[in-house]
């Protein structure tokens, strides 16, 4: 059989070996993982720097644009429609343009995208820049840049503008510089080969055409990969690819980059044998001294495992010897002696176990007494007469035991006697012990355990009460912060501007709220104004909100007449209104120009018109039903001039059904009176006049409904601004 010693070098050897290996895959894999990390940002890089190049070249044709655009000539030939003198005119725009360095290729076209001029040389020239690009310019008058190439196989880096003239596009230019300019920069800058190739790996620009060729022959290059390592006529590269587009035209093909990493390759494989090899002589010196040390400090365990063989055979009277050692045989020896002196003591010990009984019996007692006492009286009675019991059984069976002793020949014992580390001997008495006490125990458990779980059922109570107040306080945060979100979402008072004063408020009866008002500026010069009251009060009817007012600021801009964008609102509410919401709503559109200003109703209370020299009177109603409930709703338009001073208020039902203690509404009279004695003054002034005599007619009685309003007051166009407005 094999020694425990070589046993446990072989299973080091194996699981070193396994580490090693794991060691190994991991930190080839990591080095693997590492490459790729630096090959995909050496990529970007090089994506990034080829941008800069061409982003430079763009602004350099760019800042000299108007070389072309200024000469009156050109333009007005343009203009009239007379190409024949617009070609007489380039040449020399290009001899100067060429000349400043600003572009070495123009191109001219007409309003039409017809190409007028090139200045790239062929049978049947083409432009670098499709007709579709072309079209473009001209129809959005935007620039455009990017790289763009003809069927001469030409590949520019190119600007194509459009030239206005007298307010005008009257035609396009392209100025435009060879690809090679932007490789050989980015060459120099890499210290590389750089160059254009193809998806068909063909060299299309720049230098290296031979060594394209070559490596391409040895090892087809994958131009899928952002950077490879190739091996031609006994060198190594390293190919690193840059997809390009040339958007202004409909070539595709990759900027690559070639560096020669022979020296480096070859370094790193020679590292990486040195580092193999110092690895592998590592873990050889390693196993081997791992053999010697198992070998040597596992020799005393051999004479140990020959002296526990004779005390397993019974012979106690061998002396044991070693007892003064302090190695591992030396404690073992001194174990064995401590267990045959203890067998010895067993059956001097064996006479104090009534002794012992005795205690531990009145200790019982003593302790259970005790704990019987934290009881109610009636469960008390009961643990102490079980214990009265329990302890007359044990006595009469201790006396049928008796008090025979096992007989201990030659040192060995007679019975199955187990003795304690300290001398304690431990025989049929502690059983007994035990008995007793796990008796005495089962009966007080059983009492103990209804109380307990009286207990448990009302803390669950008490856990469910905190777990519920727990939940409120959580909801209670989450409406406060629903609150400021929802008045945060509430549009701030107008800018400061000559012929116009708007402002809103709205005031919650709940955390949370269904109305809301919105205004926002349209085209034209105009002011959409909006003020709508949602069914329903609290966080369904405030989310319903949200998307009526998120749907209003999308439509409105879509529409000039208030009642069509109200019918378009409608509709798309309406569509998908499963909760059956409905809203109503007046929107109002302001030209601030003429004072003009339409409005619908849809089911609303009409505004209020203050007029800055008369009473506050409501509007007509026009007609229309509330948002939400039926699709194709038609709301009719009414318009309204107003006049510098005027102003305009908008409310909810919320302010004239206000109620007092008295169960008293608010009411429009009331609010027509405060309106009138407030008059066509600034919008905030209106709203707090409002507001704080809702407040005084209300009184202590609690509010059953948002309080919203919004305020317009209309000052006119001041002469100041008349006149400094451009003819």
């Amino acid at each position: 059989m094999m020694r425990l010693t070589t046993r446990l070098t072989v299973i080091v050897l194996v699981f070193s070996g396994l580490v090693a290996g794991g060691l190994m895959i991991a930190g080839a894999e990591r080095a693997r993982l590492v490459a790729r990390q630096v090959d995909a940002a050496i990529a970007r890089d090089r994506a990034t720097l080829w941008s800069k190049l061409i982003e430079t070249q763009h602004q350099r044709m760019e800042a000299k644009w108007s070389m072309l655009s200024s000469d009156l000539g050109l333009m007005d030939a343009l203009s009239r429609g007379w190409p024949a003198r617009a070609r007489r005119l380039m040449p020399g725009l290009v001899e100067t343009i060429r000349a400043a360095g600003v572009a070495r290729h123009v191109e001219l076209y007409d309003a039409e995208g017809a190409m007028l001029f090139t200045s790239l040389a062929g049978v049947e020239p083409t432009s670098v820049a499709s007709p579709e690009t072309v079209r473009r310019t001209l129809e959005t008058g935007e620039v455009r840049r990017g790289i763009g190439n003809d069927t001469q196989r030409h590949i520019l880096v190119a600007v194509i503008a459009p030239l206005r003239y007298e307010g005008r596009v009257v035609g396009a230019a392209t100025f435009g510089l060879p690809i090679d300019d932007a490789l050989a920069e980015l060459g120099a800058s890499t210290g590389t080969t750089a160059m254009l190739v193809n998806r068909r790996n063909r060299h299309l620009a720049g230098a290296g055409s031979a060594m394209w060729q070559r490596l391409d022959r040895a090892a087809p290059i994958d131009l899928s990969v952002e950077r490879q390592a190739v091996r031609a006529d006994g060198a190594s590269y390293v190919i690193t690819r840059v997809p390009v587009t040339a958007n202004l035209a409909n070539l595709v093909a990759y900027v690559v980059t070639i560096r020669d990493a022979t020296l480096a390759l070859r370094e790193q494989d020679r590292i990486d044998r040195i580092s193999l090899a110092i690895a592998a002589i590592m873990l050889i010196a390693s196993m081997v001294g791992l053999s010697w040390y198992l070998r040597r400090s596992l020799a005393p365990l051999d004479a140990s495992v020959t002296a526990l063989q004779a005390l397993s055979r019974g012979e106690t009277r061998v002396p044991i010897l070693g007892t003064d050692r302090r190695d591992e045989i030396g404690r073992i020896a001194q174990a064995v002696y401590r267990y045959r002196r203890d067998l010895v003591a067993y059956t001097h010990m064996r006479r104090s176990r009534e002794r012992q009984r005795l205690r531990l019996e009145s200790f019982i007692r003593r302790e259970m007494t005790a704990l019987a006492n934290t009881l109610d009286a009636a469960a008390r009675d009961d643990i102490l007469r079980d214990l009265t019991e329990i302890e007359r059984t044990n006595r009469n069976g201790a006396e049928l035991a008796g008090d025979a002793v096992p007989e201990v020949a030659g040192g060995r014992p007679g019975g199955g006697a187990v003795v304690g580390a300290d001398g304690a001997a431990l025989g049929d008495d502690a059983p007994q012990g035990l008995t007793l006490m796990a008796t005495a125990f089962e009966k007080l458990g059983e009492r103990i355990r209804d109380q307990q779980h009286r207990m448990t059922g009302l803390i669950a109570d008490l856990r469910e009460a905190l777990e519920t107040r727990t939940a409120y306080l959580a909801l209670q945060r989450e409406l406060e912060t629903a609150r400021r979100v929802q008045i945060g979402s509430l549009p701030a008072p107008w800018p400061p501007a000559d012929d116009l004063e708007l402002d809103g408020c709205m005031l919650t009866a709940n955390e949370v709220g269904g109305d809301f008002y919105d205004f926002f500026p349209l085209p034209r010069d105009r002011v959409g104004l909006v003020i709508a009251d949602v069914s329903g009060k609290g966080i369904p009817a405030a989310l319903y909100m949200s998307i009526c007012r998120t749907l209003m600021r999308a439509v409105a801009p879509r529409y000039d007449r208030p009642g069509a964008c109200l019918a378009a609102l409608n509709d798309l509410l309406a569509n998908d209104n499963r909760e059956s919401f409905f809203i109503t709503a007046i929107y109002a559109i302001l030209d601030r120009e003429s004072g003009r200003l339409k409005f619908a109703n849809a089911g609303h209370h009409p505004p209020v018109l203050i007029r800055a020299d008369a009473a506050a009177a409501q509007l007509p109603q026009t007609d229309g039903a509330a948002l939400a409930l039926l699709q194709d709703v038609g709301y009719e338009d009414a318009s309204i001039a107003l006049g510098p001073g005027d102003a305009l208020f908008l409310y909810t039902d919320g302010i004239t059904e206000a109620f007092n203690a008295a169960h008293q509404q608010y009411g429009e009279d009331r609010l027509l009176r405060c309106l009138t004695e407030t008059g066509a003054e600034t919008p905030r002034t209106v709203l707090n006049q409002v507001v704080t005599d809702v407040r005084a007619f209300s009184g202590d009685a609690a509010r059953s409904d948002d309080l919203t309003c919004l305020c317009l007051r209309y000052t006119g166009r001041g002469p100041q601004s008349l006149a400094d407005a451009p003819p």
